[in-house]
């Protein structure tokens, strides 16, 4: 398994809120990077795109605990994978947030996807952390 962490993010919101939005896999698209990713589709708890490069990809919710984090799971993709977002509250009663992607990656997919998706991980949270925190200010 190989892990892929992104950087803290502060996001202006409650823990709770920011919560809320990513239980929502129509949110899902709000992570995705829009110049690499094509024909997003969800539906109640799954969604599919297609990644420049990797192909097809599709995610489900897996696991929901409540104000403190979310695991999507990988469903009918090239590779099985795991993302986790972690949501803590600050003292100010901010969130900090941060993304956890476990891949099962062979060596060949390793040498292609490694840095890919180590750059898509930080593009989802800094996309993720932007958008609620414009959302916040709005």
């Amino acid at each position: 398994m190989t892990t892929f962490r992104s950087a803290e993010k502060i996001v202006n919101a409650r823990p709770s809120e920011v919560y809320e939005f990513i239980s929502d896999i129509n949110n899902f698209n709000n992570l995705v990077p829009h110049e690499k990713v094509r024909d997003f589709e969800a539906d109640e708890d799954s969604c599919r795109f297609s990644i420049d490069g990797i192909g097809r990809v599709g995610v489900r919710i897996a696991e929901k605990h409540p104000v403190n984090n979310i695991i999507y799971e990988s469903e009918g993709s090239p590779f099985r994978f795991n993302l986790r977002v972690d949501l803590d509250e600050t003292a100010e009663g901010n969130t900090l947030m941060k993304l956890v992607l476990n891949a099962e990656l062979n060596m060949m997919m390793k040498m292609f996807a490694k840095k890919p998706l180590a750059e898509g991980v930080e593009i989802a949270a800094s996309r993720l952390s932007d958008h609620l925190n414009e959302r916040d200010r709005a």
